[in-house]
């Protein structure tokens, strides 16, 4: 969809929405803008957006990194 809208030259703003009831709304809207504005890197030039955004899933465990992956020795 953010295809079409960049492809018909639209450039005024568009509506970010908010529906999952399983997360605050703020959070939520949150997480959707950063997600557009990796759409638009990709788009753009793919690769450029780093790593895709995780989706929240209710219920889910998040692994942590192992320690050596978050603070990799410098050298």
């Amino acid at each position: 969809m953010i295809r079409v809208v960049e492809a018909s030259g639209w450039r005024g703003p568009i509506g970010i929405i908010h529906e999952r009831g399983n997360m605050d709304a703020a959070e939520g809207i949150k997480r959707n803008l950063e997600g557009l504005e990796w759409i638009q890197k990709e788009l753009r030039q793919p690769g450029s957006g780093g790593p895709k955004p995780q989706e929240h899933v209710p219920g889910a465990k998040v692994q942590p990194k192992p320690a050596s992956s978050v603070n990799p020795p410098k050298g």
